[in-house]
């Protein structure tokens, strides 16, 4: 089970511009740092980032010298209609030989190596075509898709037939897509340092 971690971070972003290069955690880099750092730290195998901005790329190939791969997305694969089913396939294109692949958001910075690790358990264990995380109402949170590369060829989706859900609890939940959103991510990461908890 050869894994590979994905990364996507585009440059537009209409609700909240620039939200992949704003700082978080007071992480000079963004929202997509704590992504890569997250599976960099798992059980996947290798690490890619896909991003049409420059400023990133730079910064990738310097900060984690050699452990993350960087494609310059081409303009046509980072439009606001773009799908992120296009994105992926192109990433598989270039990265080959991987059985399976985790696809991680920048804009939900509360995932932990725990859940990424988890998700990889139950696709393995389970003999599973894919794990999605939702939320305690059970929805797609849009953090993490844990999917098998020939079924997601096979079936174009991030949701292939069959497959399993993770749950997350609310506070890890959160989907940054509004500066309220950020606010709150930060609100839950501080408060674990001292010692709170969000219910």
């Amino acid at each position: 089970m050869k894994t590979l971690g994905i990364v996507t971070a585009r440059a537009g972003s209409k609700r909240l511009p620039k939200k992949n290069i704003i700082p978080f955690k007071k992480m000079h880099y963004g929202l997509p740092w704590q992504a890569l750092s997250t599976l960099l730290s798992s059980d996947v195998d290798d690490v890619v980032l896909t991003t049409d901005i420059l400023e990133l790329q730079t910064a990738a190939e310097k900060v984690f010298a050699g452990k993350v791969g960087v494609i310059n997305r081409k303009p046509e694969l980072a439009q606001d209609d773009t799908k992120h089913v296009d994105v992926i396939k192109d990433v598989l294109d270039k990265f080959k030989g991987f059985s399976h692949f985790v696809l991680v958001q920048p804009t939900s910075p509360l995932v932990s190596v725990s859940d990424i690790n988890f998700c990889l358990s139950l696709l393995r264990e389970k003999d599973l075509p894919g794990v999605f995380s939702v939320n305690p109402a059970l929805k797609p949170n849009g953090a993490i898709y844990a999917v098998k590369t020939q079924d997601f060829l096979e079936q174009g989706t991030l949701f292939p037939k069959g497959a399993g859900i993770y749950v997350m609890p609310w506070e890890k939940s959160v989907d940054v897509d509004e500066w309220h959103d950020l606010i709150v991510a930060e609100a839950v990461v501080y408060g674990r340092v001292w010692g709170f908890k969000c219910k």
